[in-house]
């Protein structure tokens, strides 16, 4: 047997703690960490920072529409008591006096998403300690902070690209220049024999390794980012902060998934167990319409017995389709009427499959009707099953097994109605 592996009671320190305490824990011996391994997991949000300037030159604008919550125009705040007049009085109490941001709000907010690292329901409470429960709600907040994010994220992309245009071309006017001068000096200087000197070429790389083809590239690009419409930036995520330069948050969106959550939470007892006995009724009917699907045979023996009954009323007409000896449907009938209208194979004499597409004639032994027919056609458009279909033999077996199998079901479906 091997010896149990001998385990320590050693200190041990996280560089993601700020004030260097140490604790103790177990762990192997001979065994040591540089640093504690779950370290690794202590990742913080980015500030989102800008200037005073920044911000009064791209970030000093209104906001959309107030927030608030949008009463329903469909009829839900109707009836006193219920969720619409509950509704009523959350919008009340949640829409702000004004929809503009100052600085002072839109720097609180910065600091609270990176204290609390965009957990909004925490930095709402926080919000709310501040400036008063009337004041923002949870979908403001968020939509003030990814607007300002991807705001800023656009200008650092314009500032980069156009650095980056700069460079490239610097870089180009510098490559050209040595050029120049190797140009004029091989011209200048005349060797003992009369020629000019052959004097070493230099490079046509920059000092990052790029080629003169390779910066034309990088400056055009770069140039048209800088100067193009900053809403057409590809897309551009900042990690860091948990923005892109692409506002993807739909406040409107935001809003009408509260409105709705809000007036399922707060609508009245009476609309709980009104849908709870709705949702018995459908199981009981979905029950129903299963034990009929399984004991279909049996209800068509029962129609066979009382039809006589149902003729001599005639106050409907019925779909003849004639039964089998047991009292289902004789299927042989039905494929007798679909092979009636087939082309009959010949020897030595060829036929288009497409011959078989038609639907039956009505009529004969079977029983079928233009009504029936029709009815058949519409079950099959339901289906999304092609009128002309590829004219294989296999596929106009399989539209054949369809349509027999879309009369049979519409004969159940009668015959259920008239029970």
């Amino acid at each position: 047997n091997k010896p149990a592996r001998r385990w320590v009671w050693a200190p041990f320190s996280s560089s993601a703690r700020t004030d260097g305490a140490q604790f103790s824990h177990w762990v192997r011996a001979g065994v040591e960490y540089p640093d504690y391994p779950y370290a690794r997991f202590d990742v913080h949000l980015d500030p989102v920072s800008y200037t005073d300037e920044e911000y009064e030159k791209f970030m000093n604008t209104e906001e959309g529409p107030a927030s608030g919550l949008q009463p329903n125009k469909k009829g839900g705040s109707s009836g006193s008591g219920g969720a619409g007049a509950v509704l009523k009085d959350i919008e009340s109490k949640t829409r702000p006096p004004s929809k503009t941001w100052s600085k002072t709000e839109t720097d609180r907010l910065m600091e609270l998403a990176r204290i609390h690292e965009l957990r909004w329901a925490v930095i709402h409470d926080r919000w709310v300690c501040t400036f008063g429960l009337d004041h923002r709600t949870v979908e403001e907040l968020m939509h003030r902070y990814y607007s300002v994010g991807a705001r800023l994220t656009r200008l650092r992309v314009q500032q980069a690209a156009a650095a980056e245009a700069q460079a490239a071309q610097a870089a180009l006017r510098g490559i050209q220049q040595q050029q120049q001068q190797a140009a004029q000096m091989q011209q200048s200087v005349v060797g003992p024999d009369g020629k000019a000197v052959q004097y070493p070429l230099p490079p046509t790389t920059s000092s990052d390794g790029r080629t003169t083809e390779e910066l034309i590239a990088d400056r055009t690009v770069a140039a048209a980012i800088a100067q193009a419409d900053p809403r057409f930036q590809p897309t551009i995520v900042s990690g860091g902060t948990g923005t892109s330069n692409k506002n993807t948050f739909d406040l409107d969106a935001e809003r009408e998934r509260r409105r709705q959550l809000d007036l399922l939470w707060f609508r009245p007892k009476e609309e709980e167990h009104e849908e709870e006995e709705l949702r018995a009724e459908l199981r009981l009917v979905e029950a129903q319409i299963r034990k009929l699907k399984k004991s279909g045979g049996h209800i068509l023996a029962a129609q066979a017995q009382s039809g006589g009954a149902v003729a001599a009323g005639g106050s409907r007409a019925t779909t003849p389709v004639p039964p089998g000896g047991d009292g289902t449907i004789d299927r042989a009938v039905i494929d007798e009427a679909f092979t009636s209208t087939a082309p009959v194979p010949k020897s030595g004499t060829p036929y288009l499959q497409s011959g078989r597409l038609g639907n039956p004639e009505s009529g004969g032994s079977a029983g079928l009707n233009k009504t029936l027919l029709k009815r058949m056609e519409v079950v099959l458009k339901e289906l999304s099953v092609p009128d002309s279909p590829l004219p294989t033999k296999r596929v106009c077996d399989m539209y054949d097994s369809v349509r027999k199998d879309a009369i049979t079901l519409i004969t159940l479906q009668k015959v259920c109605l008239k029970r």
